[in-house]
């Protein structure tokens, strides 16, 4: 730090004889400038006159010096403005005393000046006792942070221990992406309903959670762009649901610490940011802060707050920093330290209770008088210090019932839950999951390019005891079916075996939208019925494969087109008829024709992908 001398010679003389009149300097009223900063140094200098000026300190000034004293005689300048106000130029100060607060006080007594400066992590404005003064001060210890916050015995709290439900929703999410043509978010393209479908895939349902784990699926490479443009899992995503419990987290909560398309201010209803900002900064502050707690203690949250107030009040609005933050009611932006427990309060409370506690790092609890507690667990330890243990988690086998049910703990693999997501249907989502192995789902996953072994291999590998016989024998006979069933043109559906058109037709949904039966194995359908065909066949539990280029009886042209090229084709034409206003006759028969030849899941998708078709007109 800058020494005394240098200090003295920055200060205004009208400061520097305020200060001569406090230390005794003799003839201080009259003095010059040169004589008033010798005088300052030789009081200054004598080990008896910082005692006695000392003495003659005012309370609020002593707390401001002892401050500084426990911090190493160096403090950011955020820190003491926030706790008991901010250094003035003298033009700005308040000419009365009285009216001026702790800091400027104790500036005026010569115990504090104000420098540009860094050390360990931090540059910038600083306020410091010049080195020779400090050395005639009382040495002050400065306090750990598990001296400065109040901890809890084990037993006076109720608690509530994370989990890795999160890795289980991830692998929900890249399974939803698996099905789905989504495109990403930041091409303008991504469709409003998205929100409301990934908040009925995870748990918890709720639209910040959601937001959540996407941005970090993207951050992680989970997911990616196709060529197409659509969001689909990737080859790291699926190496990653393989990957062991604790190596998950690493990299989910390394992707936190990086990831800059998420702004946890966003998720907070009560605030708003006003500009651009980094958001994974206040982040790393917030971190920091956490890693020096001691792992397996409970701290209460509104404790926590108050230490991360006295040391670092401006981590989320440090001075100059671009992104202003305001209520979303529309008030301005707060200041001073009322503000405080509004806007850093909320976002701390957030984030424990939030991203840290999804991503495994903290544990939550209540205290016997209510309090809102928690305590950094094993995981969480590893994760904030490399180079501690690896606590040991272990996977859960899920359960396979000869009924066709699978029991799926929240410790299992993520990898089977993914797989469950692709060829089962969902029945409950729980700490103890369950799925129902269903012909339907099977053969909608054959239809989409599945294997059958890819099902069997992932059921028997993360399976507890080997496969019931009677399921993969049934899985097998019910993937052999599959295919069974042929949509041709003109509008023919035809069969293997004549037996299983008898089957079908004795369903009156069936009977219905058929026509003239033209041999045992083939029968005619009706032009406007295809789809009622296609939804009453899945709800017998058999889908048809479908002749590419599929189009009713009476088309002069074949158009050679598989059903996602049919579905694009459909929603380009939909787009083109909102932009002009119309389709020219030729077109508007077309697209009609497209609409009969594909099912009701697939112009849902056409109508979601006629937005990104819209943008590119």
């Amino acid at each position: 730090m800058r020494p005394l001398r240098e200090a003295l010679e920055d200060t205004p003389t009208a400061l520097l004889r305020e200060m001569a009149r406090f230390w005794g300097v003799p003839e201080a009223e009259r003095a010059g400038r040169p004589r008033l900063i010798a005088g300052l140094l030789e009081e200054m200098g004598r080990a008896g006159a910082v005692q006695e000026a000392l003495g003659r300190l005012e309370e609020a000034e002593r707390e401001v010096l002892r401050t500084l004293l426990e911090a190493g005689g160096r403090v950011r300048v955020a820190v003491l403005t926030h706790l008991y106000g901010p250094l003035r130029p003298p033009a700005m100060a308040p000419r009365k005393p009285e009216a001026l607060n702790p800091t400027e006080r104790l500036h005026r007594r010569g115990f504090l000046f104000r420098t540009l400066a860094a050390w360990e992590d931090y540059a910038g404005p600083t306020f410091f006792i010049p080195p020779e003064l400090l050395a005639l001060l009382p040495a002050l210890p400065r306090p750990r942070p598990a001296e400065r916050l109040q901890t809890l015995p084990p037993g006076e709290v109720q608690p509530t221990p994370t989990d890795l439900r999160l890795h289980r929703d991830l692998a929900c999410l890249l399974a939803f992406f698996r099905r789905e043509d989504y495109g990403p978010p930041e091409e303008d393209v991504w469709p409003a309903e998205v929100g409301a479908l990934l908040q009925k895939t995870l748990s918890p349902a709720t639209e910040p959670y959601a937001a959540f784990a996407f941005h970090l699926a993207r951050q992680a490479r989970l997911l990616s762009a196709d060529r197409e443009g659509f969001l689909r899992p990737t080859a790291e995503g699926l190496e990653w649901l393989r990957l062991p419990p604790v190596a998950r987290a690493q990299a989910l909560f390394q992707a936190w610490c990086d990831l800059r398309t998420w702004d946890e201010v966003s998720a907070i209803p009560e605030l708003e940011r006003l500009g651009p900002a980094d958001p994974s900064l206040p982040r790393r502050k917030v971190l920091q802060a956490l890693a020096s707690l001691e792992a397996g203690r409970w701290y209460t949250l509104a404790g926590w707050m108050r230490y991360i107030e006295s040391g670092s009040p401006d981590f989320l609005r440090p001075e100059g920093s671009p992104g202003r933050l305001r209520l979303r009611s529309g008030q301005p932006s707060l200041t001073g330290p009322a503000a405080w427990k509004e806007i850093e309060g909320r976002y701390l409370g957030f984030q424990v209770e939030g991203p840290l506690y999804w991503l495994g790092v903290l544990d939550l609890g209540q205290s016997a008088a209510k309090e809102e507690v928690f305590r950094l667990n094993a995981l969480g330890k590893a994760l904030l210090h490399p180079e501690a243990d690896r606590p040991h988690l272990e996977e859960e086998p899920v359960a396979v019932e000869g009924t066709f049910e699978v029991w799926v703990p929240l410790e299992a693999s993520p990898y089977i839950v993914f797989i469950l997501e692709e060829y089962a249907e969902r029945v409950r989502r729980d700490a103890l999951s369950l799925y129902h192995l269903t012909r339907p789902a099977l053969h909608h996953a054959l239809e989409r390019g599945a294997e059958l072994e890819r099902l069997l291999e992932a059921l028997e590998r993360y399976g507890r005891g080997a496969l019931p016989q009677n399921v993969a024998y049934t899985l097998r006979e019910w993937a052999s079916a599959y295919g069974k069933f042929r949509l041709r043109r003109p509008f023919l559906l035809t069969t293997a075996e004549a037996a299983f058109l008898e089957e079908i037709l004795a369903d009156p949904e069936v009977r219905a939208a058929c026509k003239e039966r033209l041999s045992p194995t083939a029968v005619e359908v009706s032009d406007d019925r295809t789809s009622a065909l296609l939804e009453a066949l899945g709800r017998l539990g058999y889908v048809p494969q479908a002749e590419k280029g599929l189009l009713p009886r009476g088309e002069r042209f074949p158009l050679l087109l598989d059903t996602r090229q049919r579905t694009d084709l459909l929603a380009l034409l939909w787009a083109w008829e909102e932009e002009r206003g119309g389709l020219p006759k030729g077109l508007a028969g077309l697209a009609e024709t497209l609409s009969r030849t594909l099912s009701s899941a697939d112009l849902a998708r056409a109508r979601r992908k006629k937005g990104r078709w819209k943008s590119s007109l």
